[in-house]
């Protein structure tokens, strides 16, 4: 989307439609001229009586413009921060209804705090977004914005501005890999895309075990899930290095199964095409990577996605198959369909051998997760509290949420296998905690914690700001986490 930053002395009231938001604290429309201020009243009085529930338009026929005005106080469950970016986008997309070419946005109270500009902002990048490149004739028409600031504002809000559109980019082509169907991006083109970060992004190195590499290696977790598929499975590092030597070293593991039938465990047919959007785990590391390197964090990252695809043929995983992983410990398949603990594994043993601080893996893992906390909110379980405190926090600064949920050890007993060292399914009980409990044998030594994004990855309707499909859900929380480490 092109947004630009105007001096409000230059607004044309004749050619613009203005865009104004009531914020709970102030107004986004205390500067209008007296003929729009006049409406402002009115409106004030129509949420009153609810006879409106988010959005007011106000059609000005001399001009061939509108008046687009919506109230916070009407989103109901939301913080201020993310009732911002919901406005913002509902208004966008009123605006492309009314087929407008450019909206206005006033922002030039004193009172608007430069967040809440950042909020706008977002939710109109991030808004903005579709996915309808196969759509021969429902292709969106492009909407510019023009917000208009103070003089004294304008060097601020450019920068917040260049650092949104960095954000936004980074979400929206990790939803665009999401969204692209699994005969389009599979582990073969996926490999592609990795590689061609190394020409892409400067700070960035890559590297990558495939084939022969992950088998000297004993990633067989990879090989294993990714036996029944003609693309061969692999493993990606991209590394970002930062200035300072004595920085910490943030590692982000991203599960990759860029489609997953469930194997030999085979799906119900319903419902299974959104399993393209099992490498949402990767995706979101890919995301994240490609803006930490734009905004140079004070802390090393390194960005492990395990890619497989989950098919079946004669080759394929078999129920009550037992392998030896990297770490040593011998696994039993109990079940084909849950595939992802068994590619985290290599990317697990593989981050411990690089000694970082932290380690954060994120994965569409469980079913019983959204059972547990729906659809909005991610989990998140680990090893050391002050970096799940520190993981809630990032995510509450973006509009991301994440619950804590317990380790307990006594669950271990649940995983446990009669001629293995671990079962890869529990008796169907705490599913989202025993798939932690799981990946916790991969870890040894290093601080660690899971994301389970399976309720918030994928949505089959409009949720806040976000069109339907692929979210990219953790992205902004790992920037955020870069950035306060």
């Amino acid at each position: 989307m092109k947004i630009e930053l105007m001096k409000d002395s230059q607004i044309n009231w004749q050619r613009d439609s203005i865009a104004c938001l009531s914020l709970e604290s102030c107004n986004f429309f205390e500067s209008l001229p007296k003929k729009e201020d006049a409406l402002v009243p009115h409106f004030i009085q129509q949420i009153k009586n609810k006879k409106i529930k988010q959005e007011l338009v106000i059609p000005d026929p001399e001009n061939k413009r509108y008046l687009l005005i919506g109230d916070t106080a009407l989103c109901n469950y939301y913080s201020e921060r993310e009732k911002i970016k919901i406005l913002a986008s509902r208004v966008l997309k009123i605006s492309q209804n009314l087929n407008l070419k450019e909206i206005a946005f006033l922002i030039n109270h004193s009172e608007i705090k430069d967040e809440y500009i950042q909020d706008l902002m977002e939710g109109l990048i991030l808004g903005e977004y579709s996915f309808d490149k196969y759509k021969r004739d429902e292709k969106s028409e492009t909407l510019s914005a023009i917000l208009y600031c103070s003089a004294n504002r304008l060097g601020d809000l450019k920068r917040i501005l260049e650092s949104q559109m960095v954000i936004g980019n980074a979400v929206n082509s990790a939803r665009n890999l999401i969204n692209e169907p699994a005969n389009v991006v599979n582990p073969t083109n996926l490999h592609n895309y990795l590689l061609s970060y190394r020409n892409k992004y400067e700070r960035l190195t890559v590297d990558e075990f495939r084939g022969q590499d992950l088998k000297k290696r004993g990633f067989t977790g990879l090989l294993h899930v990714g036996a029944g598929s003609k693309h061969v499975p692999f493993m990606g590092m991209i590394r970002y290095k930062s200035t300072n030597k004595s920085a910490k070293h943030l590692v982000l593991v991203g599960k990759g199964i860029t489609f997953d039938t469930g194997g030999i465990s085979i799906k119900p047919s319903k419902g299974m095409g959104e399993m393209k959007a099992d490498m949402s785990g990767a995706a979101a590391v890919l995301g994240a990577l490609k803006a930490i390197a734009h905004f140079k964090p004070k802390c090393h990252v390194t960005g492990i996605i395990c890619v497989a695809e989950n098919m079946v043929d004669s080759e394929a995983n078999r129920p009550g198959d037992i392998f030896i992983a990297a770490n040593g410990k011998s696994i039993l398949v109990d079940n084909t369909d849950a595939e992802g603990r068994l590619v985290l594994s290599d990317g697990l043993c593989y981050a411990e051998k690089l000694n970082p601080d932290y380690i954060i893996d994120i994965a569409t893992l469980t079913g019983s997760c959204i059972t547990a906390l729906g659809r909005d909110i991610a989990g998140v379980m680990g090893n050391d509290q002050n970096l799940t405190d520190q993981i809630i926090k990032s995510g509450e600064e973006t509009g991301e949420k994440f619950w804590a949920l317990p380790l307990p050890d006594e669950y271990n007993e649940l995983i446990k296998a009669p001629h293995a060292d671990i079962n890869n399914v529990g008796d169907g009980t705490a599913g989202t905690i025993t798939g932690a409990l799981f990946l916790k044998n991969f870890i040894e030594k290093s601080k660690w914690a899971h994301l389970d994004i399976a309720g918030p990855a994928y949505r089959d309707k409009v949720w806040k700001y976000y069109a339907p499909g692929g979210i990219g859900f953790g992205i902004k929380t790992f920037i955020q986490l870069a950035q306060n480490i």
